[in-house]
């Protein structure tokens, strides 16, 4: 399949992946650029869709019958970069409960984290030690912002990430 034409309605859907109402009421997200688009896949994310720039579609055989032939317009509207990535992805989010991170010993409780950049970061720095968990606590950034999964550089699908916003039911988990 071919779309190169930035007004079509699956170019329009995907760029309201954007906002976080959109990747709220749909369960997905976006995946921009080569390596964010390997980890998810390598983690076992359900991927629907790949736009990627027609040149580049050797490098993602893996993906097969998933794969939008496109054009650097396109992904430049879909894209939340400044410069477009050969390819944007559109995949499904994984949702983590509380019976998820029962067994977990290293737990990273974070709370309130307002700054996206941040919070890939330490999402990225909370794999690389080890931990079993991340809970989030209170009013916290969208994992799945674009900014969030950029800087994150694939190991948000490494551990689970739990939101708990009732302080009554954090402690309960935390005794």
């Amino acid at each position: 399949m071919e779309i190169t034409a930035v007004n079509n309605n699956l170019v329009k859907e995907t760029a309201k992946l954007q906002q976080r109402k959109y990747r709220d009421n749909t369960g997905k997200f976006l995946l921009e650029g080569f390596k964010a688009i390997d980890e998810a896949f390598r983690a076992g994310i359900d991927i629907e869709t790949v736009f990627v720039l027609k040149e580049k579609a050797g490098n993602y055989g893996f993906l097969k019958d998933k794969i939008i032939l496109t054009n650097e317009a396109v992904l430049k509207k879909i894209s939340t970069t400044d410069t477009a990535p050969e390819a944007v992805g559109i995949a499904f989010q994984r949702h983590y409960g509380i019976k998820d991170i029962e067994g977990a010993q290293k737990v990273v409780l974070l709370e309130n984290i307002r700054d996206l950049g941040n919070l890939g970061t330490i999402l990225r720095t909370a794999a690389a030690f080890g931990a079993d968990a991340i809970v989030l606590y209170g009013e916290c950034v969208d994992i799945y912002n674009p900014k969030c999964v950029r800087s994150s550089v694939g190991n948000l699908w490494k551990l689970p990430v739990v939101h708990i916003t009732d302080f009554v039911q954090l402690k309960d988990v935390f005794k």
